[in-house]
């Protein structure tokens, strides 16, 4: 069995800002938790029912009275918060579990001190406990912002700054002790008939009150450590958690020892005694320190992990630029073998003008040497055979040298006679031959891989058309299922050079119009980021992904969807995820978590919280 303690509430300030439309007050609040509270003791039941517990910690006479309400004045069901409070809870978990809930009021009701909603407070927490649901603080607050406007900060506890109708809490340092004497009027007053009469009033004669000045005077130290507060925001829900643990062992012994009045009598002298004890507030505050310095040694950490990252992004973009630099090369490359090519044309071009030029050179002498042996024969009528038969000696010296002139004339327009023509013409014409032969490979080589590319071009246009389709489609319903509805697509820059042109993203969050992911904020684009790596994902599955703090720059409710959509895609791929995120970490099967107990030796801790739940007893 569960026992809880509901604080009771007081305003140290109160100050009406306006209305909204649907008539809801917006207020400016200093609110602070009271040490008066009332008691509620939970178990497990097949039904959900509430009873009272009358006259101090007696816990007898629990059975309801016929009109529905208890000699406290709790009404029970529909009409009592805490009621109200477990259908809520059930109905936003999907479950069906039932709960034995006692109430004994100690708050006085129409006191203003929100004992109704200090109840529900409590009973959120405790069957969000009991029925182990799971649910974290900000689901709570939400959940409590629906039951009534002081729920929110009841669960939240301590002094606080409240504006809004209640949801907007400003968590402040606890305020010095002080004691109250509070005293309440006959009749009590319903909050519905102040607001209404507050409107009623003159808004030219209304005075507001100064809540800067008040919270300055609650705690003068809250300035100077405003700038500490943000870093021990974390930490600080953690200490509450633990309070919360605490206040509710606390209640439990209290119920446990509730047989002697004595005894509770001289447990609460001394729970006064130690909370006017200023050498535990002196311990207090050292510990605060001490966690202020640990804190501050994680943000040094993570700003050397975030140096870390930035190293491994200038890697990244050396590779890249590297990829780069070799592709240049390879158009170089490329480029230098076609003007290779275009030498050998050239060349090969050159070496059939040269052989045109022999082979005409040789056509001329053949056409020479057979006019020589046509004006033989036209002459003489002799063949070169029979005028070598028909030679006779010489014997007019004269004449004969006259004849050789006339002779060495004839040869002297014959020109001089290229004895090597023919080895020459073997020679080139071979040399002709087979550099036709290197041509025509090198062209048809050309012409295979102009194909070849053409070919893989086609079919890789085809491809990523095809898969680029498919990516958009699967894109816009993880976008819609992620944010819980818009639009968001991938769009082509140039559709006639898919390979080529840039893309687009167009993205349209519910309730905004369609942007660019320029325009989102950075949680935004991460997001989208997000949504467009899963839509990848889900068109070629893999088996394996790790995650390395994709959730960083998301807010509290988008790293809730970030970690329930995960969970949709854990059937096909295992996740590793890295995060410093708690509603990842609550989402996961198994938690691996590093520490240094001991001075440069580093200790890996598992938790399996599947298993940790059988241990417990704890069902889903």
């Amino acid at each position: 069995m569960l026992c809880l303690a509901a604080y009771a509430k007081i305003n140290w300030t109160l100050d009406i800002l306006g209305t909204r439309p649907d008539g809801y007050h917006l207020m400016d609040m200093l609110m602070q938790t009271v040490s008066l509270c009332d008691l509620l003791w939970m178990e497990e039941a097949e039904d959900l029912t509430l009873e009272a517990v009358p006259g101090g910690t007696e816990r007898a006479a629990r059975s309801k009275t016929n009109d529905g309400l208890s000699s406290a004045g709790v009404r029970y069901y529909e009409s009592n918060l805490v009621y109200r409070a477990a259908l809520l809870l059930r109905e936003r978990c999907g479950v069906r579990r039932g709960a034995r809930i006692q109430l004994e009021k100690r708050i006085p009701s129409g006191a203003g001190m929100g004992g109704g909603s200090a109840d529900c407070a409590a009973a959120l927490k405790g069957l969000n406990a009991l029925w182990g649901l799971g649910l974290s603080r900000a689901e709570l607050l939400s959940l409590g912002l629906k039951l009534g406007a002081d729920v929110p900060f009841l669960i939240t506890g301590g002094l606080a700054r409240v504006g809004g109708i209640g949801e907007r809490i400003q968590p402040l340092l606890p305020a010095p002790q002080v004691w109250l004497v509070l005293v309440q009027p006959c009749e009590g007053l319903s909050t519905r008939e102040v607001f209404s009469a507050f409107d009623r009033l003159n808004p030219a004669r209304l005075r507001h009150p100064d809540n800067a000045a008040a919270q300055d005077a609650l705690h003068a130290r809250e300035t100077e450590l405003t700038g500490r507060q943000t870093a021990l925001t974390e930490q600080q829900q953690q200490l509450t958690d633990q309070i919360t643990a605490l206040r509710m062992d606390a209640a439990s012994i209290e119920t446990a020892r509730a047989a002697s009045e004595n005894t509770i009598a001289q447990l609460q002298a001394l729970s006064e005694a130690m909370q006017g004890d200023v050498t535990q507030k002196t311990g207090l505050i050292h510990e605060y320190e001490l966690q202020i310095s640990a804190l501050e040694g994680q943000i040094q950490e993570k700003e050397d992990g975030l140096t870390a990252s930035g190293t491994q992004l200038d890697l990244a973009r050396q590779t890249l630029k590297e990829a780069v630099d070799e592709r240049a090369q390879l158009e170089a490359r490329r480029s230098q073998t076609e003007k290779q090519a275009q030498e050998k044309n050239q060349s090969i071009l050159q070496l059939e003008r040269e052989t045109a030029r022999l082979e005409q050179k040789k056509a001329t002498s053949e056409l020479e040497e057979k006019q020589i042996v046509d004006k033989l024969w036209d002459s003489y009528e002799l063949t070169p055979g029979t005028a070598e038969k028909e030679t006779v000696e010489i014997e007019n010296l004269t004449a004969a040298n006259k004849r050789i002139t006339e002779v060495r004339r004839k040869i002297s327009a014959l020109g001089t006679p290229n004895l090597g023509a023919i080895d020459e013409y073997a020679r080139v014409s071979e040399r002709y031959e087979y550099l036709t032969a290197q041509r025509d490979d090198v062209q048809h080589a050309k012409s295979e891989l102009e194909t070849i590319v053409a070919s893989i071009t086609t079919e890789m246009t085809e491809i990523f058309v095809r898969e680029f389709a498919r990516i958009d489609e699967y894109f816009g319903k993880t976008f819609a299922e992620m944010f819980g509805g818009g639009k968001a697509s991938l769009i082509l820059e140039d559709k006639s050079a898919p390979l080529e042109c840039g893309i687009e993203i167009r993205v349209q969050p519910p309730g905004k119009q369609v942007k660019t992911i320029t325009l989102l904020s950075g949680g935004e684009k991460a997001f989208v980021a997000i949504a467009l790596y899963f839509a990848i994902l889900k068109v070629r599955p893999t088996p394996f992904c790790m995650l390395d703090e994709i959730d960083a720059a998301l807010d509290d409710r988008n790293v809730e969807r970030f970690a329930n959509y995960l969970h949709t895609l854990s059937d096909k791929t295992q996740f590793i995820v890295i995060t410093h995120r708690r509603g990842t970490m609550e989402a996961a099967d198994v938690l691996y978590g590093v520490t240094m107990q001991e001075q440069g030796v580093s200790k890996i801790l598992r938790l399996s919280l599947d298993e940790l739940a059988k241990q417990l007893g704890v069902t889903n």
